[in-house]
């Protein structure tokens, strides 16, 4: 049989975005009742119709930025409209090469509302989808989703997001011999990478400058970031395939005269700059602020911006700048080693989870009300402390008790606390932060970290019971920081590299117990050093007496010193 060649006509019908009833599919009566209606449309032409969508309404957060830095006017109007075609050349290479006539329908419309979805956080609360934030997605529970979720949110998917998607699936895809169709699909290739070529080519010097000048930018870019994150993630949930790998093989502890009771308070989303400890203008802190041998280090980064990523790596013997996610969930973390070698160690948790790092020790969850007796509206992080002198007197030896707070958790701040704690107001009771004021989402967090002092300071009256038999200590460090609307950004979860110092910094406070020996005068000089979460395994492994080649070492990289002789830890 002979092929009859393709025609030019036959392949501007196949790429034409309307066509009538009359196509070469023949009738419409075998069709489902919705798309009866519908326009007729090519393949590829849905494919340039959904691209173009993607990267004009989904991108809104990108643009933005942009516009920051290049506004609107006769200099850069041929820039930023090349920028538009871009991202609609790339999009449109994507979706060539991932959409069929098969799953076409079906993967537009999810494309197009996970975009956005995406769009919808980027712009409401300047999040980017990286891979923290796609890894603390797949670990956060149910209860912390639905926080998220409020009209807004609704109504923007619905409009931007369900109703195209309706659009995709009422349109009827026209039928296509397979090679007007194979024609069809390179056409569609070649012209968007004429956009792609084009658009740097004629503004290449512009574009020299935006990628070395602004790549963090690239973040906002929707869907190639969030989707390069994801397969990043996907990556590294292969760790489920290794073996657990051992850390500090040869340690082994010098045990003390007294032996220690340590409790590590994990504290969520909190900032250093909003503890009055710390100089805040507020009186945030007011147990703390009154109780003897209480340090607060005012100079403190945390590992990353998400709890998925800093719990982790705050446990982990590895630095920060060193640390490897994927790596950590199949390596030993300092709770391994301590129990390793006798200490007697157990986490309580009223967050979501330990984020792997509490896999292989003692776990409570008091987000279980059969658990936390403290539950109303939600678990109370003070339910932890029920029934902590019961597991305190049935220790023998050195203890380790790790308290993983729910905390300062956004946007739902005023839910994070009994409405006795109500310190400031007007407060914020919205999840939609955008419609309240700057004042009243400060009011909501700040008397969140009042209920976080009073938990610390009842747990610390906890440990001064025990000081007749335990060098007793306490350690608060937070997990990451938050942002309340500085610059138009909330939450957390930026990437490291350009997140603002409201997302990094935390506090970091120590109490000694009156047995404790330690010099007070090294915390005093300490308070304004840099310390990181780098320092809190290390300063555990040292409290406990752990000694080790390996860390050894690693001393002159992993301690602050000041001098040549005197560690972090050696202030304990």
């Amino acid at each position: 049989m002979n092929s009859k060649p393709i025609s030019a006509k036959f392949v501007r019908r196949l790429l034409s975005p309307v066509g009538d009833s009359s196509n070469s599919s023949g009738s419409t009566s075998g069709l489902p009742d919705y798309q009866k209606s519908g326009i007729t449309m090519g393949l590829y032409a849905l494919i340039a119709v959904s691209s173009l969508y993607i990267s004009l309404i989904c991108n809104a957060a990108f643009y933005s930025h942009l516009l920051a830095i290049y506004p609107l006017n006769g200099e850069n109007t041929l820039f930023l409209g090349s920028t538009v075609a871009l991202s609609w050349g790339l999009n449109s290479l994507l979706l060539s090469a991932i959409v069929w006539r098969f799953n076409a329908k079906a993967l537009l419309a999810f494309m197009v509302v996970a975009c956005v979805a995406i769009s919808y956080f980027s712009l409401s609360y300047g999040v980017v989808f990286n891979d923290e934030i796609i890894a603390s997605i797949l670990q956060t529970d149910s209860k912390e989703a639905l926080e998220l979720v409020n009209a807004q949110l609704i109504v923007f998917v619905a409009v931007f997001g369900l109703i195209p998607a309706a659009a995709i699936y009422r349109v009827r895809i026209k039928s296509s011999p397979w090679q007007a169709s194979l024609m069809a699909r390179c056409i569609t290739i070649v012209a968007s990478l004429g956009m792609v070529t084009v658009s740097l080519f004629v503004f290449s010097d512009r574009y020299a400058i935006f990628f070395r000048e602004h790549k963090e930018i690239r973040y906002y870019q929707i869907p190639f970031y969030p989707l390069y994150s994801a397969i990043k993630v996907a990556g590294s949930t292969e760790a489920g395939d290794h073996e657990l790998q051992p850390i500090l093989e040869d340690a082994h502890r010098i045990r003390g005269t007294i032996p220690k009771l340590v409790v590590l308070v994990v504290g969520e989303t909190v900032r250093s700059d909003h503890f009055s400890l710390n100089g805040y203008h507020r009186p945030t802190n007011p147990r703390t602020s009154k109780t003897e041998n209480l340090y607060s280090y005012d100079n403190v980064t945390s590992c990353a911006t998400s709890t998925a990523y800093s719990l982790p790596c705050m446990f982990s013997i590895t630095p920060r700048q060193e640390f490897d996610h994927a790596e950590a969930a199949y390596t030993e973390n300092v709770l391994d080693v301590l129990q390793r070698l006798k200490v007697s160690v157990l986490w309580r948790d009223n967050n979501s989870d330990s984020k792997g790092v509490a896999l292989r020790v003692p776990y409570e969850d008091y987000r279980n009300p059969d658990n936390n007796p403290a539950c109303d509206t939600e678990c109370r992080d003070i339910g932890m402390l029920s029934g902590l002198p019961d597991y305190i007197d049935s220790r023998e030896g050195d203890t380790l008790i790790v308290l993983h707070q729910m905390g300062n958790h956004g946007p739902a701040y005023a839910r994070r606390y009994p409405a006795t704690f109500q310190g400031f107001t007007p407060a914020c009771n919205s999840t939609e932060l955008a419609k309240c004021s700057h004042e009243e989402i400060q009011n909501a967090y700040d008397s969140s970290i009042l209920y976080t002092d009073y938990f610390l300071a009842e747990t610390i009256e906890i440990l001064k019971q025990y000081q007749d038999r335990y060098d007793t200590t306490l350690i608060y460090v937070g997990d990451h920081g938050e942002s309340l609307g500085e610059n138009g950004v909330y939450l957390h979860g930026l990437p490291f590299a350009i997140a603002p110092e409201e997302q990094k910094h935390i506090p970091l406070i120590v109490w000694l117990g009156d047995r404790s020996g330690a010099d007070m005068s090294n915390f005093d000089a300490r308070r304004s050093l840099p310390f990181s979460h780098d320092e809190v395994s290390f300063t555990l492994l040292d409290m406990f007496g752990v000694k080790s080649d390996t860390l050894v070492g690693a001393s002159k990289l992993l301690y602050k010193t000041l001098d040549n002789n005197t560690s972090v830890a050696n202030a304990f």
